[in-house]
């Protein structure tokens, strides 16, 4: 599969852009304290399961979570508060961890059959 930017794709027959040109921009957002110490929360909390982790397998499932997480915290309070319920009730659970290449490749699984549609 090959995947290419629109700026890459051939103009249309009169020359013209098949889309819009793309600009990115830096937008400054202004975090309240209360975001900043939720923000300092859960980088603590990353560390600490980070540090538990005795496997690979540990070590990427966690980085996974915890990397949900915090897009979740940046996407909107209430997605963070679904997931991190859901992270909850999971945590502590006693279950067999894969090794990090069998994360790996279900992950590409996944990509795979998302970008074949």
């Amino acid at each position: 599969m090959v995947r290419r930017m629109k700026s890459e794709l051939e103009l249309k027959w009169d020359g013209s852009r098949r889309f819009a040109k793309r600009i990115v921009k830096h937008l400054e957002v202004p975090y309240t304290d209360v975001e900043r110490a939720i923000h300092r929360t859960l980088q603590a909390y990353a560390e600490a399961r980070n540090r538990s982790a005795a496997t690979a397998g540990q070590r990427f499932a966690t980085e996974f979570s915890l990397k949900l997480l915090k897009k979740r915290l940046f996407s909107s309070p209430a997605a963070f508060a679904s997931t991190l319920e859901k992270h909850a009730r999971s945590v502590g659970t006693e279950r067999s961890t894969p090794d990090s290449t069998v994360w790996q490749r279900q992950l590409d699984e996944a990509d795979n059959d998302f970008c074949q549609r």
